[in-house]
């Protein structure tokens, strides 16, 4: 599960794993683990996580988002 999460956040996040993920790779690891490795639950915590709803891309742009949405 350690593996599956790793490569999974940073996946996710698509940049490296930083020291600051460890205690969300942690939780992973231990969901996963008391729910019998049902991916939902991985899949869950990773989109519901700060890392993942604060992310930006380098080319992110609000006008060059909105443009493109309508």
């Amino acid at each position: 599960t350690k593996t599956l999460a790793h490569k999974f956040l940073g996946y996710a996040l698509g940049r490296s794993l930083q020291l600051s993920d460890q205690p969300l790779l942690d939780r992973l690891q231990s969901e996963l683990e008391k729910n019998d490795g049902k991916l939902s639950v991985l899949f869950d915590l990773v989109a519901t996580s700060p890392q993942f709803r604060t992310q930006r891309c380098k080319d992110f742009s609000p006008a060059k988002y909105q443009a493109a949405s309508r």
